[in-house]
């Protein structure tokens, strides 16, 4: 079960009425959700690796987004190898199969909603002897994705790299 609320803000203006028209639109929009329900146990590696190898997005934790950004906790690379430390067990670790089994949803760091959690829009409308013209800016905020990077372990062939593939850590130091 989920729950939730928001709020929609529209203001319309007119700016100038004559020969030359200029009228403002701005529309703010918030929206929050929450998990009150769930009764199957979520785990971690349901999260991380949503039986396609691809993380979902969906983690239902009772108290928070249903869609949210959540990350192991990670102290940083190997000086010598460059490998990833995570933790197992509240232990520095390099076994990345036992982290990903291991780690409980209340172990994972929580960052906050995937979905912005406020958007609009502000649209300025501008004529003049029947021609006219407009410009929209839209916004979102309040929400937190992943960039996507370099995925080791899947098709590494160079047609496919990732950019990021050239800027990964190289040698100690």
């Amino acid at each position: 079960e989920t729950k939730g609320h928001g709020l929609d803000f529209s203001v319309q203006t007119r700016n100038l009425k004559g020969k030359v028209e200029w009228n403002t639109d701005v529309i703010i929009s918030l929206a929050r959700d929450k998990v009150v329900k769930y009764d199957k146990k979520a785990t971690a590696l349901n999260y991380v690796d949503g039986g396609d190898n691809s993380s979902s997005g969906i983690l239902p934790l009772e108290g928070r987004p249903l869609l949210s950004v959540y990350s192991f906790r990670y102290k940083g690379l190997d000086s010598q190898m460059g490998s990833p430390i995570g933790y197992l067990h509240g232990e520095e670790s390099q076994d990345y199969t036992g982290i990903v089994s291991n780690t409980t949803p209340e172990e994972l760091i929580y960052h906050g909603s995937a979905r912005p959690t406020w958007f609009g829009s502000a649209r300025n409308h501008l004529s003049y002897k029947g021609f006219s013209i407009s410009a929209m800016v839209s916004y979102r905020g309040g929400y937190y994705f992943r960039r996507s990077s370099v995925r080791y372990g899947s098709n590494m062939g160079l047609s496919s790299m990732h950019g990021d593939y050239t800027q990964r850590w190289m040698k100690p130091g």
